[in-house]
């Protein structure tokens, strides 16, 4: 079930006290044509959706309700079945910390991480609740968040919230063994900045994530004959794990991080990326002796393999365009980091 809460009026500017008529409670802010307060009320004790509007606490949480059901169903259950760790992008007031160690409790190390060096005031390491001064386009400093606290088991990306930085902390993170666990999550929030022209000049770079991440899953077909010629060699050995990933490393399309894709899940605003391994094929079970030819296969077919540019509407000059692209956002990276280090120097003279 989803529902819709609509503020009834701003949030309060940082470092204010909110009142009872800008928190974010059901009984203040549900209007006629969203849910009554009563149907809030029949929320199941002890879903994350419950426990976001039971919330209490004074730091101010901003959340969109319909997130809680896609967390639920991607992220751990609770209790933890284990000690896990999380690593947030965005802390802001620092409402959310509390509200995921209230969820997970004890079992859960939080680290937070945010540029604005006022938000370290949610920090509570007594509680393994730590947040971090960092910008997330910032490799060095992923890298050294990740070296300390990591690997984590879940990383929620609300942050800036534009193309480059949602670009630069998964380009980096995803695919890091430092950073994410062998199966962990990696969540994306507030994917509606898509139809913001300032924040997205370009929304294809942005839903390409999903687009170029499934290519990216199926680019070991492309190595492995049997997967189409499976009638006449069902048993030719397999592409390795270091060949489907110098295969995706090689491909115009494929993003890196794909190499470690396991499965995506899209919804309004959300995207959950689920790490695994790297995949290098399919296992197909045949029984039976009475086979019907398809039609579609005589001459190859759909099961002919081709390069990505043999696909119809694919050029070879949109492929150097791409690859050019990368290489450029490579630099823009290796900039950033380079002006983040000498402004961190001037602040310290």
């Amino acid at each position: 079930m989803l529902f819709v809460v609509v503020a009834t009026s701003a949030t309060p500017p940082r470092g204010t006290a909110a009142s009872p008529d800008t928190l974010l409670l059901a009984k203040d802010t549900v209007k006629s044509s969203c849910p009554s307060p009563e149907k809030l009320d029949e929320l199941k004790v002890g879903t994350m959706a419950k426990q976001w509007l039971d919330y209490d606490e004074p730091l101010l949480a901003d959340r969109w309700l319909e997130y809680a059901e896609h967390y639920q169903a991607h992220f751990p259950a609770t209790p933890l079945s284990k000690p896990m760790k999380m690593l947030e992008i965005g802390v802001q007031s620092g409402g959310s910390s509390r509200l995921w160690k209230q969820y997970y409790g004890a079992d859960l190390t939080y680290v937070g991480m945010d540029i604005d060096p006022e938000t370290v005031r949610a920090a509570k390491p007594s509680e393994d609740l730590f947040v971090l001064v960092g910008d997330q386009s910032n490799a060095t400093r992923l890298g050294e968040i990740c070296k300390a606290h990591g690997p984590f088991d879940m990383v929620i990306d609300d942050g800036g919230h534009t193309t480059e930085l949602i670009l630069a902390s998964l380009e980096f993170l995803f695919p890091n063994d430092d950073c994410l666990t062998a199966d962990g999550v990696y969540a994306i929030e507030d994917l509606h900045t898509i139809m913001s022209k300032d924040a997205v000049p370009d929304p294809r770079a942005l839903y390409d994530i999903a687009g170029r991440g499934h290519y990216g899953m199926h680019v070991h077909w492309k190595l492995s004959q049997s997967s189409f010629q499976w009638r006449d060699k069902p048993c030719v050995p397999e592409p390795t794990e270091a060949e489907a990933l110098a295969a995706i490393k090689a491909d115009p399309i494929a993003p890196v991080w794909s190499a470690k894709l396991a499965g995506m899940h899209l919804y309004d605003s959300m995207a959950f990326l689920h790490r695994g391994k790297t995949i290098t094929h399919m296992t197909r079970v045949m029984r039976g002796a009475d086979f019907l030819e398809p039609a579609h296969s005589a001459g190859g077919g759909i099961y002919a393999p081709h390069a990505p540019a043999d696909s119809p509407g694919y050029s070879k000059e949109i492929a150097d365009l791409e690859m050019k692209l990368e290489k450029a956002k490579k630099e823009v990276a290796e900039h950033s980091q380079k002006l983040s280090l000498l402004r961190s120097k001037e602040r310290a003279r």
